[in-house]
């Protein structure tokens, strides 16, 4: 006899041939700038040192997630498997340096603090996703938000209602979810007063500003979910 245990995300991957944990825990990216020779790399580490740890990976996982500064070349996050990487670039933003929290029960979060005025930015990591929060902190934030794509581009496709898979990189593997909207004393929205659309090699988010600009202060943060998958 035989007992299978199934889990609802990856649990382990593979690594030089043989199964091994998946651990999402973020260590420092001693080469952020994908240094492809040695004195690059030293060079990397150098400025890692002098940073502060201004950039962050997983530990272990069959694709990385990657978190640096908000004007970094190939992307504030970027998400790598094999040798291909795809960089989120968010336009118009200020020069943010990520930063990591963790809760009580040791599960990471990375934030990027007042990114666009009067929005803060949160990545939580799993094995098999990467959930993006958009925080609107009052009725005054901004409501428009765009990402350059680097390295890929996104196709709308039926199978992922209201969102877009990935292609040209990653295996078609990844896709991006619809959005949805919570307000902090309602839940979910239901009104479609937001939308994402791609155009032009950038991913545009937006949510109607006279919306916003009407909520009450009970219903602040407000946040915005598009995830990684």
């Amino acid at each position: 006899s035989y007992t299978e245990k199934q889990y609802f995300s990856p649990k382990f991957y593979k690594k030089e041939g043989k199964w091994q944990p998946v651990d999402t825990t973020l260590v420092e990216d001693k080469n952020a700038g994908n240094a492809t020779n040695i004195f690059g790399k030293l060079y990397g580490q150098a400025q890692s040192v002098l940073d502060s740890e201004q950039a962050f990976t997983v530990k272990e996982n069959d694709w990385q997630a990657r978190f640096g500064p908000s004007d970094l070349e190939g992307g504030m996050i970027r998400v790598q498997k094999g040798n291909d990487e795809v960089g989120f670039v968010p336009l118009g933003a200020k020069r943010v340096a990520p930063v990591v929290t963790s809760d009580p029960k040791g599960h990471q979060t990375v934030h990027y603090y007042d990114l666009w005025p009067g929005v803060n930015v949160e990545y939580n990591l799993y094995s098999d996703e990467l959930k993006e929060n958009i925080v609107l902190k009052n009725n005054r934030a901004n409501t428009d938000f765009s990402f350059k794509i680097i390295g890929g581009s996104l196709k709308t496709e039926a199978a992922v209602n209201g969102g877009f898979r990935i292609i040209d990189a990653l295996g078609g593997k990844f896709t991006i979810s619809p959005l949805s909207l919570i307000l902090n004393d309602v839940g979910p929205v239901t009104d479609p007063v937001y939308k994402q659309e791609y155009k032009d090699g950038t991913l545009q988010v937006s949510v109607e500003k006279p919306y916003i600009q009407k909520l009450p202060k009970t219903s602040f943060p407000v946040v915005i979910d598009p995830t990684v998958s």
